[in-house]
């Protein structure tokens, strides 16, 4: 049987591009987003390398977000939801994303300003 695992520094190191390519810190402060994340290797019909989810404070309901990074295509996938009662429904999704998109897809998706 084949073994899936990637060593938790590889994917750390995953995630940590993740986060600032989409803005860092910055990012998790101006959109309000509830901390820690989290981050899990899975292998899938993309091999994600690495997916990160987060609550943030949106107004038109879409306050949850999962970015996934495809490893094989060197693209996200962002599927936004609406988290009620604990409960997260999909809402929309975005896939083939380039790294120089995803700031502006959120800003476009959600409503929410990532930048002062």
């Amino acid at each position: 049987m084949e073994n899936n695992t990637v060593p938790d520094e590889e994917v750390k190191k995953v995630v940590f591009t993740m986060m600032n390519q989409i803005g860092g810190s910055r990012f998790l402060q101006m959109i309000g987003a509830n901390l820690p994340y989290s981050y899990t290797y899975k292998a899938s019909k993309c091999e994600y390398a690495a997916m990160i989810h987060f609550k943030a404070k949106a107004n038109n309901g879409l306050n949850g977000l999962i970015l996934s990074y495809c490893e094989g295509r060197d693209t996200y996938r962002m599927d936004f939801y609406r988290i009620s009662k604990g409960y997260w429904n999909l809402k929309i999704t975005h896939d083939d994303v380039y790294c120089d998109q995803l700031e502006f897809l959120f800003v476009q998706t959600t409503g929410l300003a990532t930048r002062i």
